[in-house]
């Protein structure tokens, strides 16, 4: 009797190590899935983009855009730089970005920062937009409207802006 109480206490330990295990790999397999959705949210620009964005912002545009069009084969993506200037009196105003899509014979998929920031009178402000092409997309050309809104106004703070993406 007493050896088989010892057979079952072990059989109950090796359950209990396995269903561990599981939950383990469960936790792991979640935090992994959270941190790369939170490093794909941001998009980064390089050094020369942000300098050219910042020289047309220097030059007097409200909001700035490099480059404004670009061909990418299938499966590739490419990062825009969204440079916005703050020239309103008022103090401090909160901005935000929209990118939608205009025109082209399918989806793309288009990833940027959407939450909204602050600006003062003056200060600069720069983004990425990046727009990666799958492989099965369709050749074409694909227009995006990028907007900069500021909060409790209805109309886009510089103009729309156009990126042009042309798919071989």
């Amino acid at each position: 009797m007493n050896r088989k109480a010892a057979v079952e206490l072990s059989m109950n330990f090796l359950v209990v190590i396995i269903i561990s295990l599981v939950i383990l790999a469960g936790g792991i397999s979640l935090l992994y899935k959270f941190i790369k959705v939170s490093t794909d949210s941001i998009v980064l620009i390089d050094d020369q983009t942000r300098v050219q964005l910042e020289q047309l912002l220097d030059d007097g545009s409200l909001v700035s855009l490099l480059p404004v069009a670009k061909t990418i084969k299938r499966g590739d993506d490419v990062v825009f730089g969204l440079g916005v200037l703050n020239i309103k009196d008022g103090g401090k105003l909160t901005f935000t970005t929209s990118v939608e899509k205009n025109d082209g014979p399918g989806e793309l998929s288009v990833l940027y920062d959407s939450t909204s920031f602050v600006l003062e009178k003056n200060q600069k402000h720069t983004q990425g937009i990046s727009i990666a092409v799958p492989k099965d997309a369709q050749s074409g050309t694909y227009i995006f409207d990028v907007k900069v809104l500021i909060d409790g106004e209805g109309d886009s703070y510089g103009g729309v802006k156009k990126i042009t993406i042309t798919v071989p």
